[in-house]
């Protein structure tokens, strides 16, 4: 098959033992994670995992790992409420999930803690070194 017109190249690219089905995401300027800021945040509905990389073209291209800790999500549709919040479709649960800070007190029987940990339980919120939680 020959193709013609010019091509650019992946920015990022995952080997199949990491992600199966990346799933596009979205900028992020809101103001709820201010360590994503001018990231561009994506997913894996296969595995479920996360990841950031810098919007900047002369920045690292190294993807950022954001769910290590969290419960799997499963994500089909990444996208940004009115107040340019990061809003989660997942294939794995029948709620729109939203990326938030980690939380820093126990509230309504759900696991939390600081940046730099992980806790977990049935509420399904986790925080960890990425600084995010799925509410």
């Amino acid at each position: 098959i020959t193709c013609e017109g010019s091509y650019v190249d992946p920015l990022v690219v995952h080997d199949h033992t990491e992600a199966s089905a990346i799933i596009g995401g979205v900028f992020y300027y809101g103001s709820a994670l201010p360590a994503l800021a001018g990231q561009y945040i994506y997913g894996d509905a296969q595995s479920g995992a996360f990841w950031s990389i810098a919007s900047d073209p002369n920045a690292s291209k190294i993807p950022t790992r954001l769910d290590l800790g969290l419960p799997t999500v499963r994500p089909v549709s990444i996208r940004l409420d009115a107040s340019d919040e990061i809003l989660v479709a997942s294939y794995s649960s029948k709620y729109i999930l939203r990326l938030a800070p980690p939380k820093t007190k126990t509230n309504n029987n759900r696991a939390t803690g600081g940046a730099g940990s992980t806790r977990r339980d049935g509420g399904g919120v986790a925080s960890h070194d990425s600084g995010i939680s799925v509410e």
